[in-house]
């Protein structure tokens, strides 16, 4: 329900990176991740894409 009421795709990849990273992401992570969420046409799947890549990155599996 969040996904679909959040109008900024730019709002859920901060959330996303701060939940899973503790940190909001560099200029070249957020352009990659608002490409992908332009690219993919179901907003609830391209966060859950996003979330998993951050889940399976060293600075994830390394820090948490």
């Amino acid at each position: 329900a969040k996904v679909a009421a959040e109008a900024k795709p730019e709002a859920l990849v901060d959330e996303a990176f701060l939940r899973c990273v503790n940190r909001r992401p560099t200029p070249t992570e957020s352009a990659r991740c608002l490409k992908y969420f332009a690219e993919t046409k179901d907003r609830a799947e391209a966060l859950g894409d996003v979330v998993w890549a951050l889940l399976n990155t060293r600075e994830f599996v390394t820090n948490h």
